[in-house]
């Protein structure tokens, strides 16, 4: 079940020390909410953090604890909707990069996967259930890129009473404010799961390497 691996998680990194055991829980139960509705495919940060009394940048931070990209439970899936006013096409990364570009493959248009950061966004996927049942732990001290414009002074909220968005419709997360809250008090990330266009690029091409 999601809750063994989210306690195990939830123990061996300092999440504990920000949020209380009540809140795995309702991770817990709500993951599996979603994966019975047919409808839903992702996990949606705003109705959780409305239904538990949290900050949107609390929910955020809570979820990126669970985001390793081997073991975790949560999957930070980035993509970018088409600009063409033609075409409302969402073009994920990890399915849409060709060569150095992003491609629509609905309309035929391009992007430099450089210019794209700024509109970049993302939806929190639940792991299948399977996978992340009885998978160890990677070494969660392994070295980590910090991506570039962060704002360290940002400092990290214990859950409080105060309540989030209640905007539950779009699930999608900017991206920006993504990399804002992956930030703990001494000022190191949270995951190391959340990639950059030049990263994405540099996994699509070592993968297409290795065949």
């Amino acid at each position: 079940m999601y809750y063994r691996k989210l306690m195990e998680i939830y123990e061996e990194t300092d999440c504990h020390n920000y949020f209380s055991k009540y809140y795995v829980e309702a991770l817990s139960d709500y993951i599996l909410s979603v994966e019975k509705d047919a409808q839903l495919k992702y996990l949606n940060p705003y109705e959780f953090s409305s239904e538990n009394k949290l900050t949107l940048q609390e929910t955020l931070k809570f979820f990126m604890y669970f985001t390793d990209q081997e073991n975790g439970v949560i999957r930070i899936l980035p993509f970018v909707e088409c600009f063409s006013s033609s075409c409302s096409e969402r073009l994920f990364f990890e399915d849409s990069i060709e060569d150095d570009l992003l491609l629509c493959e609905d309309c035929g248009k391009d992007y430099d996967l450089t210019q794209v950061e700024p509109f970049m966004k993302i939806y929190f996927q639940y792991q299948d259930h399977e996978s992340v049942v009885d998978e160890n732990l990677l070494d969660r001290n392994s070295p980590f890129e910090i991506l570039n414009g962060i704002d360290y002074s940002l400092k990290f909220e214990s859950p409080s009473s105060h309540a989030g968005s209640t905007d539950e419709g779009d699930p999608s997360v900017e991206f920006g404010e993504l990399v804002q809250n992956n930030i703990k008090p001494d000022g190191q990330p949270i995951t190391n799961a959340i990639p950059s266009p030049t990263s994405l690029l540099m996994n699509k091409l070592s993968s297409r390497r290795a065949r």
